[in-house]
């Protein structure tokens, strides 16, 4: 596929989806937003592929709610600010973007993607949705050795983000140059490749390090990490130091920063900031607060500097941002 107009663009994200929006006014239906290479195929009950590798035409925000279901998003090149619920995707690093970043994300409810690409911006992705449905087909839950997989499954917004490996990066090469295959053969071609994924994915998942182990975490240090997220969830007011976190995960705090890096590719400081950024955003938009107690949420005594953090953050301020109450209020109201 050549060009995806937003006409098509909405058809195709409101498809097994609920509240879909489209939040850049000033894009018409006909109007072209993203070229490029677009695949989107159920390969069986449960179990879907995406690939896509497009530049953005126009700038572009969306909002949708997604289902119930294990997602596993290979983000080969190129990048765009896109986040499910309170976790903001890492995206490839280097220069153009061109280290490839892997991440799994369990839903085992309902959650809002957002994506702002802008102009210009070029992603390469390949995202691997899987249902209960399947899961429930193979039994795979069955087998005593899938427990940590399933464990992971059954935590509402479990993340893990990992360099991937030669495994699963040539399973996606294979999947992009499937082209070439006749229909029948492409679709058989897929999903062996699509197995390979989630397999090496699996592995990954239940401490296997198959992957690439240099850049996994042993059980005990993903223990570590989720006791640090979760003080961090529940921290009110002001936030522990990076010592006294890292000493109630017990872990030293050149360990927790190696951890949070090797797992988001970023500081513990940056990891910080953006998850308070996203809940001041959030009740910008949902609650309609001043920014003078949105900042006071993301942890910033001046209005001036968390305007700009936002905006480098969003690429909007947030006076724009909580403008959007207004908006969806009217819209409701229609």
């Amino acid at each position: 596929m050549d060009g995806l107009t937003a006409q098509e663009f909405d058809r195709f994200a409101q498809n097994g989806r609920r509240g879909f929006r489209l939040h850049t006014p000033d894009v018409r239906g006909r109007d072209v937003v993203v070229r490029g290479e677009f695949m989107n195929i159920e390969l069986r009950r449960g179990l879907h592929v995406h690939h896509s590798d497009v530049v953005n035409q126009r700038d572009l925000e969306t909002e949708v709610e997604l289902p119930a279901h294990l997602s596993i998003k290979l983000l080969l090149r190129g990048s765009t600010y896109a986040a499910v619920g309170r976790h903001v995707l890492p995206m490839p690093e280097g220069e153009g973007g061109s280290q490839p970043v892997a991440i799994a994300l369990a839903q085992t409810e309902p959650a809002i993607f957002r994506r702002q690409g802008r102009q210009g911006q070029r992603l390469h992705r390949l995202n691997i949705a899987i249902t209960p449905e399947w899961f429930e087909s193979s039994d795979f839950f069955t087998q005593c050795n899938a427990r940590e997989v399933e464990n992971f499954c059954n935590r509402h917004l479990a993340f893990a983000a990992w360099t991937p490996g030669r495994t699963i990066l040539s399973r996606a090469e294979e999947i992009a140059a499937s082209r070439g295959f006749q229909p029948w053969l492409r679709r058989l071609h897929i999903e062996s490749s699509v197995l390979g994924i989630i397999a090496a994915t699996f592995d990954f998942l239940a401490g296997g390090g198959g992957e690439d182990e240099a850049a996994s975490l042993s059980r005990t240090e993903r223990m570590r990490l989720a006791r640090a997220e979760e003080i961090l969830r529940g921290s009110v007011g002001s936030l522990p130091t990076v010592d006294a976190l890292a000493s109630a995960a017990g872990v030293s705090e050149n360990t927790l920063q190696r951890l949070f890096h090797t797992t988001y590719g970023t500081t513990v400081f940056n990891y910080v900031r953006s998850m308070r950024l996203d809940q001041a955003r959030r009740a910008l938009e949902e609650d309609g607060i001043s920014i003078d107690e949105a900042a006071y949420l993301a942890g910033y005594t001046s209005a001036a500097n968390f305007s700009t953090a936002f905006k480098r953050q969003y690429g909007m301020s947030p006076g724009c941002c909580r403008c959007r109450l207004g908006r969806s209020v009217v819209a409701r109201r229609r």
